[in-house]
């Protein structure tokens, strides 16, 4: 009993005496810590274009049965490289998709958006044609992710407001976040939440 008694209270006076997690930063910090990464106002400012490359791999789902065998089957890779014009909001995306298994295949096409109208050149898929227009869900798919991209949150950011006082802050999940103010793909304004913890945006 009287050790119980000894460690409850040992316990409670730790608790009393440690350190209690400071004010988290304003989501102003962690924005122009970001621009500042990018090269700085002025040069996120003057981007006219943007160009990305990207590569994958695809594997057989699921993993070995114990640890040291045969690594999963690789069944696919791909490339993929983005032009965007920053300024009349065009859109290139030049795809090549490699099939390994279980058909050695390979798919070569490129996705056009331009406002509201879009096509696909060369084909996708075995049953797709050489060419046909890009369905509304295919070109609003791929508007919402680049409305989420990094560069786009923080030029929108940046143009809305000079100095960043417009960041309002709210409670969520029972954190304090703030919220950056981005264009989704109909237009209208979405925030996106900065999480004080990580310093990431969700």
């Amino acid at each position: 009993m009287f050790t119980r008694v000894f460690f409850l209270v040992i316990s409670t006076v730790v608790c009393c005496f440690m350190p209690r997690p400071g004010t988290a930063q304003p989501a102003q910090v962690y924005i122009n810590s970001a621009v500042l990464a990018m090269g700085g106002r002025e040069a996120l400012l003057a981007l006219k274009s943007q160009r990305i490359v990207s590569h994958g791999e695809s594997f057989e789902p699921e993993q070995t049965v114990q640890p040291g065998a045969e690594q999963p089957r690789k069944v696919a890779n791909f490339t993929c490289t983005l032009l965007r014009d920053l300024n009349t909001g065009k859109i290139r995306y030049d795809w090549q998709r490699e099939t390994i298994y279980p058909l050695a295949l390979t798919w070569k096409y490129t996705e056009i958006i331009n406002g509201d109208e879009g096509a696909v050149i060369g084909r996708d898929g075995g049953r797709s044609p050489e060419r046909r227009p890009a369905s509304a869900a295919r070109m609003a798919a791929r508007r919402k992710e680049l409305s989420r991209a990094p560069v786009s949150i923080l030029i929108n950011a940046l143009t809305r407001s000079s100095s960043l006082d417009e960041l309002s802050e709210f409670q969520a999940a029972g954190k304090q976040e703030d919220t950056v103010p981005a264009p989704n793909v109909e237009g209208r304004p979405e925030s996106f939440g900065m999480n004080p913890g990580c310093e990431t945006m969700s």
